[in-house]
């Protein structure tokens, strides 16, 4: 009888302990999510989307590469909390683009929330 009651204490204490673990990581895993557009607005056609760009954001000193999607979108990307500026923007063919004068290159990412942020850029 005390091995049954030894083993359901060591049952709760490793649930116990396994509970508390995921609680620590999910707290410390901190996320958001990025939606926006990427294009360029054009006089006859208004915004027009850029597919398949590839955009390098810098935060904390890291570099992380997205692309946009078919639709020139970016569409609930995950990334860790914190802000995010624009480092480049390169084409396919490896041609490198600027933001907007008019617009910022920075967004914050906030944990479990959405942030908007689209990209306009210029062609010459």
């Amino acid at each position: 009888m005390q091995c049954l009651k030894n083993r359901k204490w060591r049952g709760f204490v490793l649930f116990t302990f396994l509970m508390t673990a995921t609680a620590s990581v999910q707290a410390n895993n901190k996320v958001g999510y990025w939606l926006g557009s990427m294009g360029y607005v054009d006089k006859l056609d208004g915004f027009t989307p850029t597919p398949g760009y590839e955009i390098v954001l810098s935060s904390k000193g890291k570099k992380h590469v997205v692309f946009s999607n078919e639709n020139g979108d970016f569409v609930f990307l995950e990334l860790p909390t914190g802000e995010y500026c624009v480092a480049s923007v390169r084409n396919s063919d490896g041609k490198t683009f600027q933001i907007d004068g008019n617009q910022s290159k920075c967004f914050e990412i906030k944990n479990r929330r959405t942030t908007r942020f689209d990209i306009v850029i210029v062609l010459e």
